[in-house]
């Protein structure tokens, strides 16, 4: 912290912790983007200080992605490729929508190598995180006039920008605004999953527990969910060590330390079912989850609260068990379950739209303090501005 000057102005000016000084200084790189990171920081540990840690992890996956993606779009632009805007693409379409030519068969896709001497050659990049975390770049081709260089809809049946050509080619504003929506929440739910394990290893480290930590293993135990079930499995995702580390470490140690154990087995069961669909469609066992982890002191990020039921949603028992819905599948892709991508996912638009709807993320005064009432107007959780749509329901 001492060799940022900015950081130690910040100190020496407000009310922030030697913690959060050190985290400001993190960013003081004396690049530009740089110095709005120390400005946002410093208002929000003034201002927000709860949000702080989520905030600066959110900061630090941009700063990554943006590096990431600095080298590939230099990479593209040395080749003569041309960038596109998703969201923005007007005439391009991505090619694998496409094929060569009207002449060529239908269903025939243009691949990346036919495409390379047309003259509309583009691409587009963005970045993806897996069940890991850990940012995976994904560059899609795209052709910027296909008309014009002769190139035909990949299915005789589809136009182009139809289901065959590209997700954002021919949605209305209206669609366009929601798909944005989930791309930055989707964003924010990768933050907030970060700071969350990070605070769920401290928490566990704790000697001391929650006074109501029994009530809460008991009552996940007698439910018995499908995420419990499914983590516990042989071939589960989580407890799949031989031997069995936590059964292990349980063997000779103290009822509170084995309570301890107890806990954390549940509280990993719990973690491993969340993912980017969590947010929009959160089942019961997501909602006593993420209350617990609030009750416990966890901060909750705004993308985090729209998990928790209020008085517009009935409480966890009326909600239908995951069994119903047979759990979800994964995308071998993106390691990301199956409707739970960037552009939308699977879930309902009215569903998703009764979520943005009902739901501040936690940044009206009525959440924020905890309160179970109405919070009024709706605002997303990607921006501070009141949501806007015709479906809006309930």
């Amino acid at each position: 912290m001492a060799r940022s000057a900015l950081a130690a102005a910040v100190l020496d000016r407000y009310e922030v912790t030697l913690d959060q000084a050190a985290v400001i200084a993190e960013f003081d790189d004396r690049t530009d983007a740089g110095t709005v990171a120390v400005k946002v920081l410093t208002v929000t540990a003034a201002k927000e200080p709860a949000q702080f840690e989520h905030v600066a992890q959110k900061l630090r996956d941009e700063r990554a992605d943006a590096a990431l993606l600095a080298d590939t779009i230099r990479e593209l632009a040395d080749q003569g490729i041309e960038l596109v805007d998703p969201d923005q693409p007007g005439a391009a379409r991505q090619i694998s929508g496409l094929r060569p030519d009207a002449e060529s068969p239908s269903g025939v896709e243009l691949t990346a190598d036919a495409h390379g001497g047309c003259p509309g050659r583009a691409a587009s990049v963005e970045i993806r995180r897996g069940w890991d975390r850990e940012p995976q770049l994904r560059v899609v081709h795209w052709c910027t006039d296909p008309d014009t260089h002769r190139h035909a809809a990949r299915w005789t049946q589809v136009a182009v920008g139809g289901p065959g050509g590209t997700s954002a080619a021919g949605m209305s504003e209206e669609d366009k605004a929601q798909r944005r929506l989930v791309m930055a929440n989707n964003r924010e739910w990768d933050s907030a999953t970060t700071v969350r394990r990070q605070w769920l290893r401290t928490f566990l480290s704790r000697k001391t527990l929650p006074r109501d930590a029994l009530v809460f293993i008991a009552v996940t135990l007698g439910r018995g969910g499908h995420d419990l079930r499914r983590a516990m499995e042989p071939d589960g995702r989580v407890y799949t060590g031989r031997p069995n580390p936590i059964a292990e470490a349980a063997r000779a140690v103290s009822p509170q330390r084995a309570t301890q154990l107890a806990l954390a087995v549940l509280l990993g069961a719990a973690e491993d079912a969340c993912n980017r669909q969590t947010w929009r469609s959160p089942e019961a066992g997501h909602r006593a989850y993420f209350t617990a982890l609030r009750d416990w002191g966890h901060p909750l990020a705004p993308v985090e609260h729209l998990v928790l039921p209020d008085d517009e949603q009935p409480g966890d028992d009326s909600q239908a068990d995951a069994d119903s819905t047979g759990g979800t599948g994964a995308d071998p892709d993106t390691g990301d379950r199956t409707g739970d991508d960037e552009h939308g996912g699977a879930a309902p638009a009215d569903q998703e739209q009764t979520r943005w709807a009902h739901r501040c993320g936690g940044r009206c005064s009525a959440h924020a303090s905890g309160a179970r009432r109405s919070c009024g107007p709706a605002y997303s959780v990607g921006s501070s501005r009141p949501v806007t749509s015709s479906r809006r329901t309930g």
